[in-house]
């Protein structure tokens, strides 16, 4: 949430000492757990092809964490005027570092199966929902600058995001090629248990108000009406699902690629996520570009388009150094698109409704990801991964163009 600049006076003026004892404390924090947040999803996705080759279920892992991403996130917007989120999102971190323990122990004794990880999944993927509620409202708290500070936050947040994804990536292929997934689980807990205890030491906000069943189910419909009588929000979200339902695709079969038509081993694989990282973290200064050069709508389709044409490269080849370099260029355009509609929405609404209109559009790309990695999943099973990411990939660019003429505003150009 941003503040008002009043607000921002009076915290400037009195808290100053609060804000460098305490907020200094939330970019690590948001590292560790953005680092602990992907090493559970590498982790659980790998873990799936050990237990089996069937390729709707190596999809349903990334299905059903996406999934439980969509609901949580909805819900923890609904909560971020009435809770201290500085709370929240150090007990989420604490309870996926229990998860992460827990998983970790079924693997040790031989327990876990398909399905019961892919409940397990699901589990995650709610704990990574309220996170990706929580961070971006601490972070526009901590810039403490009404809407420019708001939207530069989002940005630094993703950026983070997407470090997290670089480097949990290839960690975590590697913990798991030298000691194992029941090694990599435990790194991912003491990742969360760290960042829980860096948010422990920024300043606390006490809720105004008492949290219920009534104030939480009022404040979510009212951002649901909101968001779909909001034009830019509205265009948003639509435009994020045309990107989000084909290109789930390389999200949810990217370990089919690796451990079929490449023969990766986790290390591998693990690489092949650092590098949609590190075209992450590119996709954030690329945005910050584009800005000053092209309209947002043009943008976003120019990233969109460039999205699909790079997912035909591991539909097309099977070269380990051309597939990263297209996991790069997938990478800066999907977090290109996402940041550059999230700061539109943020650019568009009131302060009072950002957190929940962000969480509108987050939500349509969450719920469609999931749609998308199911289908997926099961097209993949019967035409292969190759035919399958090209259908996909096909799917992006017609997604775009039916889509191009919608509307989303203007971020301002810094």
């Amino acid at each position: 949430m941003s503040r008002t600049a009043a607000d921002t006076a009076t915290r400037a003026a009195g808290t100053g000492r609060d804000r460098s004892s305490g907020v200094g404390w939330l970019w690590p924090a948001a590292i560790l757990a953005a680092v602990g947040a992907w090493l559970q999803e590498t982790t659980a996705a790998w873990l799936m092809t050990e237990l089996t080759r069937d390729a709707r279920l190596l999809a349903g892992v990334q299905a059903v964490i996406t999934f439980g991403v969509c609901i949580a996130v909805l819900i923890s917007a609904a909560l971020v005027d009435l809770v201290d989120m500085r709370r929240l999102v150090r007990g989420t971190s604490v309870v996926l570092a229990f998860i992460a323990v827990i998983l970790a122990t079924l693997v040790l004794t031989g327990v876990v199966g398909p399905v019961l990880l892919l409940l397990v999944a699901g589990a995650m993927g709610l704990g990574h929902g309220v996170l990706a509620a929580g961070w971006p409202a601490l972070a526009a708290g901590g810039a403490g600058s009404g809407l420019t500070g708001g939207v530069t936050a989002g940005a630094a947040h993703a950026g983070h995001q997407w470090f997290g994804r670089a480097s949990a990536g290839s960690l975590g292929g590697l913990i798991i090629a030298g000691a194992g997934i029941a090694a990599a689980l435990c790194a991912d807990a003491g990742a969360f248990l760290a960042a829980a205890a860096s948010v422990g030491r920024m300043p606390a906000r006490r809720a105004a108000e008492a949290v219920t069943a009534a104030r939480v189910g009022g404040a979510l419909r009212a951002g649901v009406h909101t968001a779909a009588l909001t034009p830019t929000v509205r265009n948003a979200a639509l435009r994020v699902g045309a990107l989000a339902f084909g290109a789930s695709a390389i999200w949810s079969l990217l370990v089919v690629v690796a451990r079929g038509p490449l023969d990766l081993g986790p290390a591998g694989f693990g690489l092949l996520q650092a590098a949609s990282g590190l075209g992450g973290i590119c996709g954030v200064v690329l945005v910050l570009r584009l800005l000053r050069r092209r309209p947002t709508g043009i943008a976003v389709t120019a990233l969109t388009l460039t999205c699909a044409a790079a997912m035909l490269v591991p539909a097309l080849c099977s070269s380990i150094t051309a597939i990263v370099v297209a996991m790069v260029v997938i990478g800066a355009a999907w977090t290109g698109v996402i940041v550059l509609l999230c700061m539109a929405v943020q650019t568009a609404v009131p302060d009072a409704m950002r957190a929940r209109m962000l969480a509108a559009c987050l939500a349509a790309l969450y719920l469609t990801a999931a749609l998308g990695s199911a289908v997926w999943g099961h097209v993949a099973a019967s035409l292969g991964v190759s035919w399958t990411l090209g259908i996909a990939a096909a799917t992006v660019a017609a997604a775009t163009v039916a889509t191009a003429w919608l509307n989303v505003g203007r971020v301002p150009r810094r």
